[in-house]
């Protein structure tokens, strides 16, 4: 693997921080009201929230590397772009979703 830029280190980092986020804000909103969507990470829960964070973590930080590793090709880059966009409006949703709850 090449070096990284300095982008790709940026937005590994964020996604890094931005999961850790979604894994709490997840953990509040199903703790209050919220339902977990996905059936594989549902079963996670089922067996604790510390198994839940880590599987949760577990799975973006090897699509992060994946993404990162190829950052020489397009589609690496675009892919780290757009999960970086997609975490901000999923957190903005964790937040709306608090908000609305309380």
């Amino acid at each position: 693997m090449d070096c990284p830029s300095s982008e790709v280190v940026f937005l590994v980092f964020f996604l890094i921080i931005a999961s850790g986020f979604d894994a709490y804000l997840t953990l509040i909103n199903l703790q209050a009201v919220a339902v977990e969507a996905n059936p594989v990470m549902d079963l996670a829960f089922r067996h604790g929230t510390a198994f839940f964070v880590a599987v949760k973590m577990a799975l973006t930080a090897v699509g992060v590397y994946l993404l990162s590793v190829h950052q020489a090709f397009r589609m690496g880059r675009a892919g780290l772009r757009l999960l970086s966009i997609s975490y901000v409006f999923l957190l903005v949703y964790h937040s709306l979703l608090l908000l609305l709850v309380q």
